[in-house]
């Protein structure tokens, strides 16, 4: 089983785009940079297209819903297994 590395909250789902700029398809789609505008951009862009790219970048991916409650509060970013 491939070790895949986890995304433990908002902050650390940010800091890994903002170090993978390219996870972003910039190139191919420019409108794919406005997906932080809303939830429902962002919902829409984990399942057309972020979604993959992390998963190519060795994330777990298998997300079942997203809370952006501080990790402080013991809530994370992501739950258990969007399938």
């Amino acid at each position: 089983m491939e070790n895949r590395r986890s995304i433990e909250n908002g902050h650390h789902l940010f800091n890994i785009i903002k170090g993978n700029p390219d996870l972003i398809p910039r190139k191919a789609s420019p409108s794919t940079v406005f997906f932080l505008l809303s939830l429902q951009s962002f919902e829409l862009a984990v399942r057309q297209w972020l979604g993959y790219t992390l998963d190519d970048k060795g994330f777990d991916v298998r997300i079942h819903y997203i809370s952006f409650y501080s990790p402080s509060n013991g809530n994370s970013l992501i739950g258990n297994g969007l399938q």
